[in-house]
């Protein structure tokens, strides 16, 4: 039976600008199997700028020490790193003694925000991974590998090899430049980043679900309410992971907060505009989703007021297209991988790591149906479960498998988004559950976007 809870309107929309991750209002989340995680949070540190990873992955050698890498022509020296700092990580982002303010020390004082995201894969993994024509230099640190980054062609795993996209992509999704008019478009501020952060606006569809008071619920995704992918109207809609709202009760009011990056505050001079906020109206959580196994784990969060998509007044937010074919990211290139996909959130490193208020982003191949589920399978025995009768849902789409690259906790409902041949971005999935996090082999499960279409684009009053 569908759910569906009308919210009264929320009269005072920002009680406070910054967000509380834990506290007393905290939302859990449902797991299918004690050892099965709901996801969120993102492992990457130095990811590649091209999100569709093309090439042949014939590379070559690796010249430099460390784990941090990028991939430079095979005719030009690995280039001097400057003011590299040997930590092997960045400085806490905020912490008590190193606070911008007294009001966020008070309400930091239950937790510390310090280093969130790590990437070490194997380095046997980064030996041969640069693209043809260009090998792998590598550093010990991520503000070594910052410093030489206008040297760098491309990153470990990135390819130049042509994959096919089996559909198109919407009657008002068309070829040629950015206009800030369509869906998928994006202008980023060209602003310093470290390690995995992502660029302010970089990923404009991503959202996130609050409580009253700023309880940070989960992230959502802002996408169109139809199926052409027309925005001209702006969006009524945002979707999100089911199993992120099992304990919002009827009488809670929620919000949707679009247009945020540093979720501490609004930083000058890094971000543009200030965040905006939306009271939800109506929840309406698909009718075959099941809390136990969060197959079909999708939600829609109707909003009070559309959100205006276009215009000069709206390029740091965007709806992510809906995908038009149910394989259209589906290319698998010659050497077994998938198309790579992005995911950004504010979610934890690890199952008990700590959230992050600088939004950050990771890099992940898509992985195809069957192989998803035998790992997954694999996955669960290996966890000590008895699944021999698990299988995975059509409701249900992979990425990930690469050693720490992965989303991991807290931050269920967080799109997983790919370029298409226009360059537009589609969101193919929500983030929702895995098996431990970051293991090698072992993919991540997100709701499947286009499998629940009908539902994710059902008029806003509609019954079934």
């Amino acid at each position: 039976m569908r759910l569906q809870i009308i919210l009264s309107a929320l009269c005072a929309v920002g009680v406070q600008s910054q967000l509380n991750f834990g506290g007393s209002s905290e939302t859990t989340t449902t797991t299918p199997q004690p050892s099965v995680d709901t996801r969120g949070g993102l492992l990457a540190d130095v990811i590649g700028q091209n999100p569709i990873g093309e090439g042949n992955n014939q590379a070559g050698g690796r010249q430099t020490r460390g784990d941090h890498c990028c991939c430079v022509s095979t005719s030009q020296r690995c280039p001097v790193p400057s003011n590299g700092d040997g930590s092997g990580g960045i400085d806490p982002r905020l912490n008590l003694n190193q606070t911008r303010s007294r009001r966020q020390a008070e309400a930091l004082e239950d937790f510390e925000i310090g280093t969130r995201i790590v990437n070490n894969p194997p380095s046997e993994e980064l030996e041969s991974s640069c693209p043809r024509n260009t090998r792998s230099c590598c550093y010990a640190t991520r503000s070594e590998l910052s410093s030489v980054d206008s040297f760098c062609r491309a990153y470990p795993g990135q390819t130049n090899e042509i994959w096919r996209q089996p559909c198109n992509e919407g009657r008002y999704v068309t070829n040629g430049p950015y206009t800030g008019n369509q869906c998928g478009e994006r202008f980023p501020r060209d602003v310093a980043t470290e390690g995995a952060e992502a660029k302010p606006y970089e990923m404009p569809w991503t959202c996130l679900v609050l409580k009253a008071n700023n309880d940070f619920v989960g992230s959502c995704a802002i996408v169109p309410d139809n199926r052409e992918n027309n925005i001209a109207s702006g969006t009524d809609r945002v979707i999100t992971a089911a199993h992120k709202l099992k304990n919002v009760q009827g009488p809670d009011l929620l919000k949707v907060r679009i247009i945020e990056y540093d979720a501490s505050g609004f930083q000058q001079g890094v971000e543009s505009e200030q965040h905006r906020e939306f009271t939800v109206s109506t929840i309406r959580v698909h009718p075959n989703y099941d809390s136990k196994r969060l197959n079909h784990d999708v939600a829609i969060l109707f909003l009070e007021q559309r959100i205006s998509l276009t215009g000069r007044n709206n390029r740091n937010v965007n709806a992510a297209c809906l995908p038009q074919c149910s394989n259209m990211f589906s290319h698998r290139y010659n050497n077994g991988t998938g198309v790579r996909c992005w995911v950004a959130g504010w979610g934890k490193d690890s199952v008990d790591g700590n959230f992050n208020f600088i939004q950050n982003k990771v890099d992940v191949p898509l992985v195809d149906f069957n192989t998803c589920d035998n790992a997954m399978r694999r996955a669960l025995q290996n966890a000590g479960q008895n699944a021999r009768n698990f299988r995975l849902s059509r409701s249900e789409v992979c990425a990930g498998g690469q050693a720490e690259k992965d989303a991991c906790d807290g931050d269920g409902g967080a799109p997983l988004v790919c370029q298409a041949k226009t360059g537009r971005w589609y969101v193919v999935g929500l983030v929702t559950w895995g098996v431990g996090c970051g293991k090698k082999g072992v993919p991540g499960v997100y709701a499947n976007v286009h499998n629940m279409l009908d539902f994710i684009v059902s008029p806003r009053n509609s019954r079934g």
